[in-house]
């Protein structure tokens, strides 16, 4: 018995032991000449694993989560709902090139959300695991089926997902998030190899087209070995060998990974690049130190409260409050009469801000925010009452949770 057969056997046991219903709605297997006659007017090889899945269950007859968020069809409906991808399509979004075309299975699905296996025209013996969701690029999502099962099963035996009764008295499959998340980062390692060698490929190559697919990647699977990497691609001078629009990607990318990363070497870079022209990738900039809570950011963050995009300004106004620059914005409320830095004033009270107040502090801000509400300008006074408004209800909430 290969390994995910075991995976399988694991899950099986599990559902007879906690979901018996559901084990009666999984379809008998099928054989492989059955498998092989479903697919034979499509140009692709199976992988084993694939064979393995439906020869185990042809999926289930319920419309029941196999696992959280995702069911389990049969083959037939599998295939009905298979999809190409070209090699232009995959060199750029799924970092794979050696391919003309790729057929997307997806082995489990709702509604237009799938987990799908990568299938091709050779026979191997595993397939890559993608999440594919609309109007999105499709992601790496497992380094093979079988590792995938694997996570499933120690998800289920660890209590990562797990029953839950609902009001009417059935039950419904639930998910720990971070349980599941940790779970499925460790038994993936591969993907954070296989992301990092992309991220300095990119580098190296400056071939900037694919850096879209790294959104997920980062995020996902977290690692401070891509810190650097992604700091030299924040870097990155606009000169005349590159596509200028494909560099803002990158930029901006990079932005996002270095604050979902949560690592201070880039706070520097990522306040250097607060100066650039784009928009968008201010924008990204921005958000990424609101996430990395460093407050050497704070005096950048400030100054970008005046940025000529609206957008911009707003997204400023709610990193300070994560930072909880107090001081900076009562002084640039008062002395400016900023009108993001008096809306951030109602705001430091709430959950937002990572620090929590003093009475002294709460007491300057009411302070504060009073003298505005009777500026000689109608709109600053209109600001800080809403913002004054804001103020007293959050701590007010806050007074009621005690």
């Amino acid at each position: 018995m290969n390994n995910l057969n075991k995976a399988l056997q694991r899950i099986q046991d599990w559902f007879e032991s906690h979901r018996p219903n559901y084990v009666t709605s999984l379809q008998p297997g099928l054989t492989r000449k059955e498998i092989e006659k479903k697919v034979s007017s499509f140009p692709i090889q199976l992988s084993e694993e694939v064979y393995t899945l439906y020869e185990w269950h042809n999926g289930s007859d319920s419309w029941e989560f196999f696992f959280p968020g995702y069911c389990f069809p049969s083959l037939e409906n599998a295939i009905a709902d298979m999809y190409s991808i070209d090699s232009e399509f995959s060199r750029y979004t799924l970092l794979l090139e050696e391919i003309d075309t790729y057929f997307l299975l997806p082995v489990f699905s709702y509604d237009f959300t799938s987990i799908s296996t990568l299938e091709i025209d050779t026979k191997r013996a595993h397939s890559f695991v993608l999440k594919a969701v609309p109007e999105e690029t499709p992601s790496i999502y497992s380094f093979n089926l079988t590792r995938m099962i694997e996570v499933i099963a120690k998800c289920f035996e660890n209590g990562a997902y797990y029953m839950r009764k609902r009001n009417n008295g059935e039950s419904e499959v639930m998910w720990n998030y971070e349980m599941a998340l940790e779970i499925h980062r460790i038994n993936n390692s591969e993907i954070v190899e296989f992301t990092l060698e992309k991220i300095n490929s990119i580098k190296l190559e400056k071939s900037t087209g694919i850096m879209g697919n790294l959104y997920y990647l980062i995020e996902w699977f977290g690692d401070s070995r891509a810190v650097e990497p992604l700091i030299e691609l924040l870097q990155t001078p606009f000169d005349n060998q590159l596509n200028q629009d494909d560099l803002v990607i990158v930029k901006d990318v990079a932005a996002y990974g270095l604050g979902k990363l949560h690592d201070s070497r880039a706070v520097d870079p990522l306040i250097d690049a607060l100066s650039s022209k784009y928009s968008n990738i201010r924008y990204r900039v921005v958000e990424a130190l609101g996430e990395l809570s460093d407050n050497r950011a704070i005096p950048s963050l400030i100054g970008i409260l005046s940025d000529p995009d609206e957008r911009i300004c707003d997204s400023g106004k709610f990193s300070l409050v994560k930072l909880g620059a107090i001081d900076e914005l009562l002084t640039t409320a008062l002395e400016s009469k900023n009108r993001y830095a008096i809306q951030a004033l109602g705001l430091l009270p709430s959950s937002i801000n990572k620090k929590k107040l003093t009475s002294e502090q709460k007491d300057r801000i009411f302070s504060v925010l009073m003298s505005l509400t009777k500026d000689s300008s109608y709109e600053i006074q209109n600001i800080a009452n809403k913002s004054l408004d804001r103020a007293r209800r959050e701590v007010l909430e806050q007074s009621y949770e005690r």
